[in-house]
């Protein structure tokens, strides 16, 4: 990711894991040389391991324009 722009971030506590929701607006992306621009909803799911916050699941899906 070259850039991007938060709408909306939603966190969901689950006990010892959180699920964070987000609505990015601008998300810029270089691939193979060729930069592409569009919106996304962004899933992670962090859960702690060892006294420690890590990811677990990331999943992001494109919106349409």
């Amino acid at each position: 990711y070259e850039q991007a722009e938060m709408e909306e971030i939603r966190v969901r506590p689950l006990g010892s894991a959180a699920a964070v929701s987000e609505l990015v607006m601008k998300l810029k992306v270089n691939r193979g040389g060729r930069t592409a621009e569009f919106r996304a909803r962004v899933l992670r799911v962090w859960a702690k391991m060892d006294g420690r916050w890590q990811l677990a699941a990331h999943q992001s899906a494109r919106l349409a324009p």
